[in-house]
């Protein structure tokens, strides 16, 4: 009985397979976004009182990431938790043009997250979170914002992750396009 000149082939490729059952290829097709530096020191040109709230709110604090496979268009924005079992707010504009999406906390954890409410003329979208709480949140205020007010915005802005920025509220009802922050009026 003559062997066939396949049997040694066959056999590597099943050691192969027995050895290396976890291998994963070295590609992804959505290419992975590195996991953001977290600084857990303060900026100390905040007034105490400032830094006092920056700490409280910053845990409930997250990066929004959105994507769509199809174009290969992506985002990065800023949600909170308004509940303890996930559910996040964020702005409209950062998951209008996604279909994944994906929230990263504090604490470096990271999870997927769907759509599941938005009023794009408001600007202003829910996403619920797939994954176990509690979450740290932030319940939403009794009362709109007054010009003129001193208020805290905790963001991703110029790359920083969940950094604070301070300032007087010019006025409210500004379009998502101009919802800007400049560096000169936040300190």
């Amino acid at each position: 009985m003559r062997a066939s000149p396949w049997l040694p082939a066959l056999l590597i490729l099943a050691l192969g397979a027995y050895l290396l059952p976890n291998w994963q290829p070295k590609f992804e097709l959505v290419p992975r976004q590195p996991q953001p530096q977290v600084s857990t020191a303060l900026p100390n040109t905040l007034p105490e009182e400032t830094q006092a709230l920056f700490k409280k709110v910053r845990p409930a604090t997250v990066r929004v990431e959105s994507l769509d496979p199809r174009t290969r268009e992506a985002g990065i924005g800023t949600g909170f938790f308004i509940s303890d079992t996930g559910q996040v707010l964020t702005a409209y504009h950062v998951v209008s043009l996604g279909t994944l999406f994906q929230v990263s906390t504090l604490e470096g954890k990271s999870y997927r997250a769907k759509v599941t409410a938005f009023d794009a003329r408001a600007d202003v979208a829910l996403l619920e979170v797939q994954g176990r709480g509690p979450f740290p949140f932030l319940p939403l205020a009794a009362r709109a914002p007054r010009v003129g007010e001193t208020v805290l915005a905790v963001g991703n802005s110029g790359g920083d992750f969940l950094q604070p920025r301070r300032g007087k509220l010019l006025r409210l009802g500004a379009s998502a396009a101009r919802a800007d922050f400049p560096r000169a009026r936040w300190r």
